[in-house]
């Protein structure tokens, strides 16, 4: 009777064990699943599927091709359809001459996708678009925002620009803030200025022919030495966000004479939009605690390879730097001003978030690529805080 009863506890304690590793097995998986939805939201997976327009005047898809990033070639007329855009996590737009056909269909579609997250670049003569689906973002010479209008707008000259980079994260990705690029072509949109929120990559002085068609009929009173004047600091480059989503707008785009500058540019643009969402995931984490974005620095990697950038900090406000990518491993190291190592990790996990106490001076900020999936690699590193922390 004792063995009977030895027995029943033994068999008791064996399933209560069981029950115990079945149920902290569970717990595990389900604790890992909230993880890895958190992960991704904030950008583990958040450089999926492209897409781009056919090349008219603008062919961003060679672009894509010589990074490696692999893009389906969708027809204008798809930029009218949500099912199709849905499918995609960035969207390429090329400048050409039929995209003015697709305005009206396309405008509220394009830019219902971009308020549920998508990411659109967009060139040159996608003007009447950018008009039609976000008005009041940017505003372009002379345009009234109706198709009737958008020839106003495309009165810029060809030649060479000498261009102010006005965004910190592009500067430190260019190793410059001047360059020079050039519009091979004439009769490109102009940009006049831009609304609230939509941030000027760069801006320069801008060479154009003013005249509107009904003039060209009175030529007895037309005068031809005056067709012709610069805008001073005119946006060449623009982005926003809208809703979850982001838009990039550039002037000039993939020609035939690009200079050297103009060439890394059209490439910081392709990596720009395909990282869009991992820039996006690293807003929403500064700003939810009122902080600001003081720099952000959008760029690539390749195994093995090390970039480095600097940010000007006060020294009267503390910083936090935050790196993003879409998995795999880079390491970060983080060097105060007087060359001391203030962080060094290997993250696997992104976004790694790191809290600087500032000293004024230079910050340089390291990235390496230690395990890097493929060619050209998107990542984001930013960093946030009150705004009296940026010099």
């Amino acid at each position: 009777m004792t063995y009977f009863k030895s027995e029943k506890k033994q068999n008791f304690a064996i399933k209560f064990l069981c029950f115990c590793f079945a149920f902290l097995l569970t717990l595990t998986l389900l604790v890992s699943s909230f993880l890895v939805r958190i992960q991704n939201s904030f950008g583990a997976t958040q450089t999926g599927k492209l897409a781009v327009t056919p090349s008219g005047y603008d062919d961003i898809g060679e672009v894509l091709e010589k990074l490696g990033f692999q893009a389906d070639e969708i027809q204008e007329e798809d930029l009218a359809s949500g099912s199709t855009l849905s499918s995609y996590d960035a969207v390429y737009i090329n400048c050409s001459s039929s995209i003015d056909s697709y305005v009206e269909d396309a405008a509220t579609i394009v830019r219902d996708y971009v308020k549920n997250g998508g990411i659109i670049y967009a060139s040159d003569y996608t003007n009447a678009l950018m008009d039609a689906a976000f008005p009041g973002k940017i505003n372009f010479y002379k345009s009234s925002g109706s198709l009737d209008s958008v020839n106003a707008a495309r009165v810029g000259n060809s030649g060479e620009v000498e261009a102010d980079v006005t965004d910190s994260g592009l500067a430190a990705v260019l190793g410059k803030t001047k360059i020079k690029v050039n519009y091979d072509l004439g009769s490109w949109a102009v940009i006049d200025s831009v609304g609230s929120g939509v941030q000027v990559l760069m801006k320069g002085s801008v060479p154009i022919t003013d005249f509107n068609f009904d003039s060209l009929q009175d030529s007895e009173n037309l005068d031809l030495n005056n067709l012709t004047k610069t805008l001073e600091n005119k946006p060449l480059v623009v982005t926003f966000s809208e809703g979850k989503g982001q838009v990039l707008y550039t002037t000039f785009h993939n020609e035939a004479q690009k200079t050297s500058d103009t060439e890394s540019v059209l490439n910081w643009f392709a990596v720009r939009a395909k990282a869009g969402k991992l820039s996006q995931a690293v807003q929403e984490l500064i700003t939810k605690d009122g902080n600001e974005v003081l720099q952000e620095i959008v760029d690539s990697i390749n195994q093995g390879e090390t970039k480095k950038y600097l940010f000007g900090a006060s020294g009267e406000a503390d910083f936090q730097i935050i790196l993003n990518f879409g998995g795999s491993k880079l390491s970060l190291k983080i060097t105060d001003p007087n060359g001391k190592e203030v962080a060094s990790q290997t993250v696997s996990s992104p976004p790694y978030t790191k809290s600087i106490d500032a000293t004024k001076g230079n910050y340089e900020i390291e990235i390496k690529g230690v395990e890097v999936p493929e060619k050209n690699y998107p990542f984001v590193v930013a960093v946030g805080g009150p705004e009296e922390a940026m010099v």
